[in-house]
C-alpha cells in the first residue's frame, strides 16, 4: 500500500468517526484545523525568510576578517614513527 492509499484510508476513517459528532462540534473542529494549517504555513514562511539573515555587527568586514585570522591557532603536533 503506497502513501496516497494510506492517506485516503486514514481520511475516510476520520471522516466516518467525525460524522457522528454534532454540527457545532464539527464546525469548531473545522475552525481549529483551519487555524493550525494557517499557523503551519506561516511558520514555514517565517522559517524560510529567517534563513536569509545577515551577520549583524558594528564591526566592519575588515575588522571581522582580522579578528578571525588572529584567533586562529594551530596546535598540530607531529609524531615520529620511529
Amino acid at each position: 500500500m503506497n502513501t496516497a492509499e494510506t492517506n485516503f484510508f486514514l481520511i475516510e476513517g476520520y471522516l466516518k468517526l467525525l460524522s457522528t459528532l454534532d454540527l457545532d462540534t464539527r464546525l469548531e473542529l473545522i475552525s481549529k484545523l483551519t487555524q493550525t494549517v494557517k499557523n503551519d504555513l506561516g511558520d514555514r514562511k517565517n522559517n524560510f525568510f529567517r534563513s536569509f539573515g545577515a551577520w549583524q555587527s558594528d564591526e566592519t568586514a575588515d575588522e571581522i576578517i582580522k579578528d578571525l585570522r588572529t584567533s586562529r591557532s594551530v596546535s598540530r603536533q607531529l609524531e615520529s614513527f620511529e
